[in-house]
């Protein structure tokens, strides 16, 4: 199995899908402890790179070029 755990559709913009990533994040977390998570969000990964760093999962782009560019991204 794979090293990490991808989140599509979700962001940080307004409360509610706040809150749905942060407890998609948790759950994913606590059932799979090995894992990385990462939200594939492209209007947060514009984010302030300080912002960014106080969550517990990585922000990257999602676009159409990103399955080519997931492996050394990730790597």
């Amino acid at each position: 199995m794979g090293k990490y755990v991808l989140i599509t559709g979700g962001e940080l913009f307004n409360k509610g899908a706040q809150a749905m990533t942060f407890t998609t994040v948790n759950e994913i977390k606590s059932r799979f402890k090995d894992k990385e998570i990462v939200l594939l969000s492209s209007r947060d990964y514009l984010r302030d790179k300080n912002e960014k760093e106080q969550y517990s999962f990585k922000i990257l782009p999602m676009n159409l070029d990103i399955s080519f560019a997931l492996p050394p991204l990730l790597g």
